[in-house]
């Protein structure tokens, strides 16, 4: 058995090492001021700076030359940045303990570990070294136990990192590496609690998010060299608030470096900072970790995640996307600016910044509660239609105005990130948000169409909107819409519809056509591009916009007659295909891309307000057909002595004396929506026969209103929905809701 003891053997390596890097300084000095130097100063300097720990690769022992019972020493930081040794015994080889992975079993010991209470989350990458050769690194433990005895995992396989990317992907499934603890600074409360939940998929195992604290400013000629047992941090995001995972260095030659034994995400190819911690202090318990401080300047990019650990380089640096934000307190007359960087990961540019961006609201305001909040949105992007896509949207909230104001962040997101046509290449985020503790909310209260007479194609509908603000009295306008030339005559709606409820914000395009003297046809086509994508989204209402939009019926369909006599007539004029094979349909045959019928443009308007905007009304009217008028006009006039003749014959013949009760076509029939009545509709709301008993609830005593009305103020923040009559209720959703409804039916949004 070999024994390996180091404590007598501490000091003399401390002065050595300090005498070192004092006469490295010292002639690094020299070598600047004096360009000319003898060839013995600077072979002097040369060797000094060879010597040097930072840059001397450690020698490697191979893994058939341990044996049980060998003891040694390991390296690793438990307080401020310097290195200090424990000591470990290996008590078995055990290979293939995962197939094709070999591990060492250790038992870790000495003063340092009694201190710190076993081994500690943060300390995956401590080296290991049996006669000042390393061996592998602390990696895997079982916490829940006696924390002293660990796995490591062997040198070999870990160097392959820098030589093979591709080794060693999968990670030990048996046993938990030691859990990284995740140092955070910057978030706090219930941002925690949303990080830590939306980032279980991101890792490969288990992860602690502690709250860190930030770097004071340390200058970079202050910081350490790196070299094996070093503290060193793998970063997320930087800035005013820092996102990493604290382990430690195992291995660094020529700038390249491995750490941790185990992977971080085992994403493989990654894009992490890399630069070097400072711990506080090994908090003890059941599972005892180091809770540290990344330094503020990374050093290096970490390029590789695999099952053996994490590789990277020096002086090379990540791709990052700057996030900045500004929060404007107008209450308060209060300006907050954070500014962070988020490595270029798409999945991590969804998560991050909504969770970041309301951090920054949430300190912006020091508090969480109702308001009204205007935003401004931009993001750049190498493949983003312009470089650049921008919008502004007003948000309203009586519980939780931060969170309710993020929704345009998440989507464009979303949209961009999960894009299946192009790589954004994003290169910057930036949103603005001015916040204020008003109920600056309207609801859309009615709808009247005041157009006297039959309403033809081409004409425009005079109409009148009432929105009420949020418990005041409600005000009037007035607006026309023009209605499209070659719009179909028939049964049509309007509806009026606030921006927030207007349907989805990136639904897929629909074409479709009708042509009555063929086959019904449809097609259907979704995004082509990102920049679709983009213009739908944009294009969509904003929360403080009114949508007037106009739908028009259906064509009927032809009668059963209709289509019994066209079947009768293709059966008879077509015999069975001479070459025995299935005829296809028009309706089935491919209709090439350009002969798609063109997208059916809407009958729609934007109307931008001063409110937030919530509810949706819809009215029913009648576009009349003008060439119905012109056929009639052109029928020739009968005697009206012959009709009197004929009716008095028939009804002779009959035995009636020519009064028909059911007569539907009464042209004094008093009341035109009668059933049966196929005259025009009354288009005007007859409010004043409909009395307002509280807010959001009216009394109608008509069944004959072809209107009808849903309309609400929603808070989509989880809380509870409170009545007109101030009472709570539990729901999803906080409202003041208002139905209304005709002959006992109700109609969705």
């Amino acid at each position: 058995m070999k024994i390996f003891s180091r404590k007598e053997e501490k000091n003399e390596e401390k002065e050595e090492k300090n005498y070192i890097k004092v006469m490295r300084k010292v002639l690094i000095t020299l070598l600047r001021r004096n360009k000319l130097l003898s060839a013995a100063v600077f072979a002097l300097a040369l060797l000094l700076c060879l010597t040097s720990p930072a840059l001397a690769a450690a020698e490697i022992m191979p893994l058939d030359e341990v044996q049980p019972g060998d003891s040694g020493y390991g390296r690793t930081v438990v307080r401020g940045m310097e290195i200090e040794e424990f000591d470990f015994e290996v008590i078995d080889i055990l290979y293939n303990f995962e197939p094709g992975r070999d591990f060492i079993l250790a038992k870790l010991g000495g003063e340092l570990i009694e201190e710190t209470g076993g081994v500690a989350s943060g300390m995956s990458g401590s080296p290991l070294y049996l006669d000042e050769r390393i061996i592998g690194a602390v990696s895997y433990g079982w916490l829940d136990s006696d924390s002293r005895y660990i796995l490591a995992t062997p040198i070999e396989p870990m160097l392959e990192l820098l030589e093979d990317p591709t080794a060693e992907l999968e990670p030990v499934e048996e046993l938990p590496e030691l859990s990284l603890p995740l140092s955070v600074s910057g978030l706090s409360g219930r941002r925690l609690e949303y990080l830590e939940e939306n980032l279980k998929n991101y890792f490969s195992g288990d992860f602690k998010v502690v709250p860190g604290g930030d770097d004071p400013g340390t200058a970079v000629e202050s910081y350490p060299e790196l070299e094996p047992g070093s503290s060193v941090a793998a970063l997320l995001a930087r800035g005013d608030i820092t996102i990493a995972s604290i382990g430690t260095l195992t291995y660094i030659d020529d700038g390249r470096t491995v750490s941790f034994g185990h992977p971080f995400t085992n994403r493989g190819n990654v894009n992490f900072f890399f630069g070097q911690s400072r711990i506080s202090q090994v908090i003890p318990g059941d599972l005892p970790f180091k809770l540290g401080t990344p330094l503020a300047v990374p050093q290096g990019i970490i390029s590789q995640d695999r099952g053996a650990g994490i590789s990277g380089e020096l002086d090379v640096f990540p791709h990052v996307v700057p996030l900045e934000i500004n929060v404007y307190d107008e209450d308060r007359d209060e300006n907050t600016t954070l500014n962070i960087q988020i490595i270029r990961d798409e999945e991590l540019l969804l998560d991050l910044p909504p969770i970041l961006v309301l951090q920054a609201i949430d300190t912006g305001l020091d508090r969480i509660g109702p308001g009204v909040a205007s935003t401004s949105l931009s993001i750049m992007g190498n493949n983003i239609p312009g470089t650049i896509m921008s919008r502004d949207n007003m948000y309203y909230s009586q519980q939780d105005i931060a969170a309710r104001s993020l929704d345009d962040l998440l989507a464009a997101l979303e949209i961009i990130n999960f894009n299946t046509f192009v790589d954004p290449g994003l290169f910057d985020i930036s949103f603005d948000i001015e916040v204020r503790e008003e109920d600056q909310v309207a609801l859309i209260d009615e709808l009247e169409i005041q157009n006297e007479g039959e309403i033809y194609p081409g004409d425009e509908l005079d109409l009148k909107i009432s929105l009420r603000p949020y418990r005041q009295e409600s005000f009037e306008f007035e607006m026309m819409l023009e209605l499209p030339e070659d719009m179909d005559p028939g049964p049509s709606t309007l509806s009026a519809r606030s921006g927030q409820t207007y349907g989805q914000l990136w639904q897929t395009h629909y074409y479709d056509d009708y042509d009555p003297e063929d086959e019904l046809t449809v097609s259907a086509a979704g995004y082509q591009g990102l920049d679709e994508m983009i213009e739908d989204f944009l294009e969509s209402p904003k929360n403080n916009e009114m949508v007037l939009e106009v739908f028009t019926g259906f064509p009927a369909a032809p009668s059963i007659e209709e289509v019994e006599e066209v079947e009768e007539e293709e059966e008879t004029e077509e015999g069975p295909p001479e070459n025995g094979e299935e005829e296809r349909t028009p309706s089935e045959e491919e209709v090439p891309e350009e002969d798609l019928p063109p997208e059916e443009e809407k009958i729609r308007e934007i109307i931008s307000t001063d409110y937030v905007l919530e509810g949706d009304l819809y009215l029913d009217f009648m576009i009349e057909d003008p060439d119905r008028e012109e056929d009639e006009e052109r029928l020739p006039e009968e005697p009206e002595e012959d009709d009197e003749d004929d009716e008095n014959d028939e009804n002779d013949e009959n035995g009636e004396d020519g009064r028909d009760d059911g007569d539907d076509g009464d042209v004094n029939n008093e009341n035109n929506n009668q059933p049966g009545n196929n005259g025009s509709r009354n288009n005007e709301i007859e409010n004043s026969e409909n009395g307002n008993d509280s807010y959001g609830n009216r009394n109608n005593d008509s069944d004959d209103d072809n209107s009808y009305n849903s309309y609400s103020y929603v808070d989509n923040s989880n809380s509870g929905m409170r009545s007109s009559d101030g009472s709570n209720n539990e729901s999803s959703d906080e409202s003041y809701s208002n139905t209304r409804a005709q002959d006992g039916g109700s109609r969705g949004d």
